[in-house]
């Protein structure tokens, strides 16, 4: 059976030919990737380009490219039914981590740890972009004629039929040349080659999953004789369908390098992990196109113990409202006991509707039995949903953002379902979360009810993980841990909220956590993970929240705001470094390697870029552990006492990122910037030229 080939070559291109029983992946490692790909012209740059069983491609242009072929078998343990479905590749994000993955198997000096090595590879490609269909994966062909389209569309319909030019002829109107000159135009391809290389192509999954004969095969596609389909598919498989069949019924692990110019490829084969030294300047080149990876927004679920904690916040400091949707927050009402959290006065009521209704909060409620429910009803959700009805003209119910959470270790199967439908009616784009605990019951996954998130305590997950001296350079053990823990438990495909995190990371420890680990795993979750908890006032010294008992922002809240230009967006994401260009701005997120955070020397970094920067102004956010983090500003001897209001205020006006501006011209000289240790900095450019007051007027 084929095993995983890797091909480096310096320049290539092909013709069109199509892929059969394997998906290829194309990166260049030099940003010059294009692909003519089902007759449509697309330019990959840095990203990883998927060619799907099935495609029609045609490398048109490619420098420094390394292709690597991969037999679908390879996937059976993750997907056992992989002919019945496609890697999408709008949904690939880690392009940067295969990539670096890729460059590891390249540069491994022994062969028997290949395929170690690749295997986090397909984990991804099946995690992050496989999607089952349930059937064979035809390609659609959009190009813009919409003739061929038609025509196209009308072929792939028919598989199983003896099409002919003249019939195609007959059906469109037009004569059976100008149909040969379309196929020839986009696709490179004569009629008769696409059609019976499409029959070819869909009939693999007979072969390999039923115990049809191949005389059965060949009639019900449609093949004039055994003979005829045997040939047919020598052609263009290589082998006929008796070899091709024994031979699948032989496990094969096998990857193959082929010979490179190693001279040539060196510098690319260099990761940056490899690359990396405190004592040099890190160039950032910001005009070159490169490798972007995909930062989804998470979404923040601040836990609010009870109402006097978000009066206590909210009311008393009013500075908190200005900066607030630095990632999207929900207030998440968890009760620490059986009790309910309900308003006991109107002004609670307003204080909630005005985070909504002018600050786009979300709210998130927990449940815990059919009584906690009803009394949320009446004494959370009908005076909420009154008073934003009333005192707030121009807002929409379907733009609250409202999670219930339902406790399964509480609630009965009859229970929740109700609960959902009920709900539907009262808020009809209500999201459901199920609250789930470790173990998990088999039950909790059988629920017939579609949950839009799992709710996990990161707590109650022990640390199993033993990391080597290697793998410990690499990755945070949080990853590792989660990773692990999803898969045992076969949730790596749902959407999860993860709580206790803070917890998790401090029994780890035993102190508490630098900002900069929490960034390190905001930057690097799990790509189902799609939000974190976090206590809303953290009662607890050696723990993280989003505000102290006096109302005081924490050095946590100052990096989820740095970390704002990056969510939801396509970043370069480097080892100490993010950057992300927008139409009016460059945004460079700096910060300490993860792995070399212990290493007490202060980083350098130059900035530069073409003739499109010239004179420019330059703005510098940083996160100071000493000016930025409450826990230095007030002493922790200080805290249980009284402090006069005057304080309090100086306090607020101090906690602040530290501000810098300045004018550069990037035309002369690189702009330079030294990080010292424990600082985080966000470095905003702007993209129009810096002008004097004298020429606005």
């Amino acid at each position: 059976m084929q095993g995983i080939t890797i091909e480096l070559m310096k320049q290539y291109t092909s013709s069109a030919y199509r892929v059969f029983n394997r998906i290829e992946l194309f990166v260049s490692f030099e940003g010059v990737l294009t692909l003519e790909l089902n007759g449509k012209k697309s330019q990959f740059n840095h990203q990883v380009a998927i060619i799907n069983h099935n495609d029609i491609v045609k490398v048109k242009d490619a420098q420094a490219v390394a292709k690597i072929s991969i037999p679908l078998h390879y996937f059976s343990e993750y997907q056992p039914h992989y002919l019945l479905g496609f890697f999408n590749q709008e949904k690939l994000s880690s392009h940067n981590t295969i990539t670096t993955q890729i460059k590891k198997v390249i540069t491994e000096n022994n062969a028997d740890q290949y395929f170690e090595r690749f295997k986090p590879i397909i984990e991804m490609l099946v995690n992050e972009c496989f999607i089952d269909t349930g059937s064979v994966h035809v390609p659609r062909v959009q190009v813009k004629s919409i003739l061929f389209n038609n025509i196209m569309d009308y072929v792939h319909q028919r598989p199983l039929s003896r099409l002919s030019l003249p019939e195609l002829s007959e059906h469109f109107f037009v004569t059976e040349s100008y149909i040969s000159t379309l196929f020839n135009r986009y696709l490179n391809y004569t009629f008769k080659k696409y059609f019976v290389s499409l029959k070819i192509g869909l009939s693999m999954y007979h072969l390999l999953h039923t115990n049809e004969s191949i005389n059965q095969i060949a009639l019900y596609y449609q093949f004039s004789s055994y003979n005829h389909y045997s040939k047919q598919f020598k052609r263009f498989i290589g082998v006929s369908p008796i070899a091709f069949r024994k031979q699948h019924q032989k496990q094969v692990i096998q990857i193959d390098v082929l010979p490179f110019d190693y001279h040539y490829f060196e510098g690319h084969l260099l990761d940056d992990h490899e690359k990396f030294n405190a004592n040099q300047s890190l160039s950032i080149y910001l005009n070159q196109a490169q490798q972007t990876r995909w930062l989804p927004s998470k979404r923040l679920l601040l836990e609010v113990q009870n109402m006097r904690e978000m009066i206590q916040v909210f009311n008393s400091t009013a500075h908190v409202h200005a900066d607030q949707n630095a990632v999207p927050i929900s207030l998440y009402f968890n009760a620490t006991s059986w009790g309910n959290i309900t308003f006991d006065n109107l002004d609670e009521v307003e204080c909630l509707s005005q985070l909504v209704h002018h600050h786009q909060y979300g709210i998130a409620y927990r449940i815990s039995s059919m009584q906690n429910y009803e009394k949320f009803k009446l004494h959370f959700l009908q005076p909420l949903l009154q008073v934003l009805r009333q005192s707030a003209v121009d807002f929409e119910l379907s733009q609250l953002h409202f999670n219930l959470v339902l406790d399964d270790a509480t609630l009965l199967a009859r229970d929740i379902k109700f609960i959902v439908q009920e709900m539907h009616t009262l808020l009809d784009n209500c999201e459901f979360t199920l609250l789930i605990y470790i173990p998990i019951p088999q039950r909790t996954l059988q629920h017939d009810t579609d949950f839009d998130y799992y709710m996990v305590d990161m707590a109650m997950v022990k640390s199993t993980t033993q990391p080597t001296a290697s793998s410990l350079k690499l990755t945070h053990p949080f990853h590792r841990q989660l990773k692990e823990w999803l898969e045992d438990y076969n949730l790596n495909q749902r959407p999860i909220l993860l709580s206790g995190v803070d917890e998790w990371l401090y029994v780890q420890q035993e102190e508490k956590v630098h900002p900069r680990e929490w960034l390190e795993i905001w930057l690097n979750m799990h790509h189902t993970v799609q939000g974190l908890t976090l206590p809303l006032i953290c009662h607890q010294p050696e723990m993280h929240g989003y505000f102290d008992r006096l109302g005081h922002q924490t050095a946590l809240q100052h990096v989820f705001h740095l970390m704002q230009p990056f969510n939801h967006s396509h970043s370069v994401v480097g080892r100490s470094y993010v950057v992300h260009e927008s139409p009016l701005a460059y945004d460079i997120l700096l910060f300490h390697p993860y792995q070399v955070q212990n290493d007490q020397k202060e980083l350098t970094y130059e900035l530069y870029g073409t003739l499109k920067l010239h004179q420019h102004l330059v703005a510098e956010y940083t996160y100071h552990p000493k000016y930025s983090n409450i826990d230095d500003i007030l002493a922790r001897n200080a805290k249980d006492y009284y402090l006069p209001p005057q304080f309090i205020s100086t306090i607020h006006a101090a906690n602040q990122l530290l501000f810098h501006v300045q004018l550069h011209h990037f035309g002369e000289t690189r702009y330079q910037t030294t990080l010292p240790v424990g600082h985080i900095k966000l470095i905003h450019i702007a993209k129009s030229q810096a002008q004097q007051h004298s020429d606005i007027l």
